[in-house]
């Protein structure tokens, strides 16, 4: 049988069979709904992560006895540090002015400018955010001559450090049981329109049919209905991101590439579903 005969029959069973079709896109579509809702939790998860390491600045408190040379040197020798960035000479006269933007002149009142010390901000690469290797680098940092202190905000840091990695790890556990629980139900809907098909089956063998027109024939119906549901979940997914979104705050939606990867996904897992279950259920002609 030609292969363009087998797509149109497996179209016309689809649409002569449009309840039970409808009810295996829906289930499937809902299915992948709950596998792209925890992929947008954790693209959303991966946007704050990278907003709150953002913010992750250190300030180098100097010495008040630190040279021109010294304030060279300390200069040099931090630019040449792995996950340093940027970095900002604070005087104590800037300092100053700073505060009192902050928390209003009347708290600084009797000060002169150098009563604060003077101060570098670094400012880190992205990929050097995490406690342990700001912690790291802070170690380092404070025993360079002309250094007094260096502060990053280490309780607020580890707390948010923490907090993300458990939440990474509670999404990873909760993904594995999605995608598990989703293959069985796909796997299990597509058993059900595989042996839906024994009828016709039949009458494909009686007409010389082979094995592999047969299961062509499925395939192509499991194809359709895995990618048709998959196309149903992302439109479920953008429907609630857009009702979420205006309620709530922005959140990013996904990507073009995941969007893509989802659907073909779905077809190929509809796809392998009915060949696996038409290989070892359904009655073929040897």
């Amino acid at each position: 049988m030609r292969i363009s005969c087998l797509i149109r029959q497996s179209l016309g069973r689809i649409v002569a069979r449009w309840r039970q079709s409808l009810v295996s896109i829906i289930c499937i579509a809902l299915g992948l709904l709950v596998l792209d809702l925890f992929l947008l939790f954790v693209l959303n998860l991966k946007k704050l992560e990278g907003e709150v390491k953002g913010q992750v600045q250190m300030e180098v408190y100097l010495t008040d006895e630190i040279t021109s040379l010294q304030l060279h040197m300390l200069l040099q020798s931090l630019k040449s540090f792995r996950g340093v960035k940027q970095i900002e000479y604070r005087s104590p006269g800037k300092a100053l002015a700073q505060m009192q933007d902050l928390l209003g002149e009347g708290i600084s009142e009797g000060l002169d400018a150098g009563a604060l010390p003077a101060s570098l901000l670094l400012s880190l690469d992205s990929e050097h955010k995490g406690f342990e290797q700001v912690t790291e680098l802070a170690a380092r940092v404070s025993r360079q001559e002309g250094v007094e202190d260096v502060e990053f905000g280490e309780t607020w840091l580890k707390k948010a450090d923490r907090t993300i990695h458990v939440l990474f790890l509670g999404a990873i556990i909760f993904g594995i049981i999605v995608i598990i629980a989703l293959v069985t139900m796909v796997a299990n809907f597509m058993r059900w329109a595989v042996q839906s098909e024994t009828q016709i089956v039949r009458a494909m063998n009686l007409l010389g049919a082979s094995r592999g027109d047969v299961s062509f024939f499925l395939i192509i119906q499991g194809l359709l209905l895995g990618g048709v549901g998959a196309f149903g979940g992302i439109v479920c997914l953008w429907t609630v991101h857009s009702v979420f979104t205006r309620a709530v705050s922005s959140m990013d939606f996904l990507p073009a590439s995941v969007i893509v990867t989802l659907i073909t996904g779905g077809t190929i897992l509809g796809a392998f579903a009915t060949y696996f279950w038409s290989r070892n259920r359904l009655p073929f002609r040897m």
